[in-house]
C-alpha cells in the first residue's frame, strides 16, 4: 500500500442511540471531491433529523473547506431547533480554528477519543437559549 492510498484513504460510521445525539465518526482524508461530497449528504441527511450532533473528526486527517461550510451551516439550521453541534478532533487540526468563533459550533481539542469526547456527548441534552435560536437573518 502507498503512503497516498494510505493519506487518501477514508471511512465514516454513523451511531444514533437513542435519546442521544447523532454521533458522525470520520477516519481519513474528508477533502478529496467524493469524500466531502458524501460527508455532507450524511451530515444533510442528520440535520434532518433534528437532534444534537457530535462530530468525531479525532483520526480525520485533512478537512477541506467545503466539509467546514457543510459543518458551519448545519450548526446554524441545528442551532435554529435548539440544538448545537460539538466537533471533537486533535489540536493539530488547524482547519477548524476557524469554525471555534462560529455560533453554535462547540470544538473539544482532544488527542484521543476518551473523556471529553463522552462529555461532549452528555452535554448535548442542555437546549439553546430562545434568544440564542432566534439569532439569524429573517425574510
Amino acid at each position: 500500500m502507498s503512503l497516498r492510498s494510505i493519506r487518501d484513504s477514508f471511512s465514516m460510521a454513523v451511531d444514533e442511540s437513542p435519546g442521544g445525539p447523532i454521533v458522525i465518526t470520520v477516519q481519513g482524508a474528508v477533502c478529496a471531491r467524493g469524500n466531502a461530497r458524501l460527508f455532507t449528504e450524511c451530515l444533510t441527511g442528520t440535520v434532518a433529523a433534528y437532534r444534537p450532533i457530535v462530530i468525531d473528526l479525532v483520526a480525520a486527517t485533512a478537512v477541506d473547506g467545503d466539509v467546514m461550510s457543510a459543518i458551519a451551516d448545519a450548526a446554524s439550521r441545528l442551532a435554529h431547533r435548539q440544538y448545537r453541534t460539538v466537533i471533537v478532533c486533535r489540536p493539530s487540526m488547524t482547519a477548524l480554528h476557524s469554525l471555534v468563533q462560529a455560533e453554535h459550533v462547540d470544538v473539544e481539542y482532544v488527542d484521543t477519543p476518551g473523556s471529553v469526547f463522552e462529555e461532549a456527548k452528555a452535554s448535548q441534552g442542555e437546549p439553546i437559549a430562545a434568544t440564542d435560536a432566534l439569532w439569524g437573518t429573517y425574510l
